[in-house]
């Protein structure tokens, strides 16, 4: 459910550029990879790199199918590795000269923007359900004005966001029966995508620990992808 929705209100959005590519799948000839030149398979997010790369070179980026199925390890510690590597990338052209100010505010609008909600969730969230159980024992507690408006403005968000989920999930995952769909969104659902995004925290706090002090010791991870075409897939990864 998060990769539909991320997809479709992401993708779409990005193709004005600087192309936010990652882990997808393109086509384009090697001639084009030859005149791009600059393109570093071990760069710290090397699709980033690529999508960037290109659109200094003058290529435009066109969108045949932006609903994907992403694969991620299984393994938790391999998943912070996996995740922190991705969360660093654009961090690399933090103040990028190569970029004018309107370039800029729409290449950070995208990345700072979700990275900042899942940070916040881990204090907004916990903090959140505990003054709600307050407020159900019967404590007398001061709602300002601002407060009110600002968890007023919080909750519709999180509905509207919801909802468009659904309506992403919807057109963008096939189910093969109705006993298939119940399990998917018993597992995958605003609540699981809540809690899902607040462990994401983790790997991003630890990317701009990179970026601030320069810690360059991330390991290079190449996530395998699955197509129609593959009958194996390790087993040491999971849908994300």
């Amino acid at each position: 459910m998060g990769i539909a929705a991320w997809c479709n209100s992401i993708y779409t959005k990005t193709t004005k550029g600087p192309y936010q590519l990652l882990g997808k799948g393109y086509f384009l000839t090697v001639e084009d990879l030859w005149e791009i030149g600059d393109w570093q398979i071990d760069a710290t997010t090397e699709d980033l790199t690529l999508g960037i790369d290109a659109y200094e070179a003058g290529y435009s980026l066109g969108i045949i199918d932006r609903y994907i199925q992403d694969i991620c390890p299984a393994d938790f510690n391999d998943w912070v590795s996996q995740k922190r590597r991705w969360a660093a990338g654009p961090y690399s052209y933090l103040g990028s000269d190569d970029f004018d100010f309107r370039e800029l505010v729409r290449f950070w609008t995208y990345s700072a923007s979700n990275q900042v909600i899942s940070v916040v969730n881990v204090i907004g969230v916990p903090a959140g359900i505990l003054y709600f159980m307050f407020v159900l024992a019967g404590f007398d507690l001061y709602n300002s004005p601002p407060l009110v408006i600002i968890t007023i403005v919080n909750l519709l968000n999180w509905v509207y966001y919801s909802v468009k989920t659904y309506q992403a999930t919807i057109h963008g995952v096939q189910f093969e029966s109705r006993l298939e769909r119940v399990k998917f969104y018993l597992s995958s659902n605003p609540i699981s995508q809540l809690i899902y995004s607040m462990l994401w925290a983790i790997p991003i706090s630890l990317a701009v620990w990179n970026y601030l002090f320069g810690d360059e010791t991330r390991e290079f991870h190449v996530t395998p992808k699955q197509t129609d075409t593959e009958v194996e897939m390790d087993s040491s990864y999971v849908d994300d």
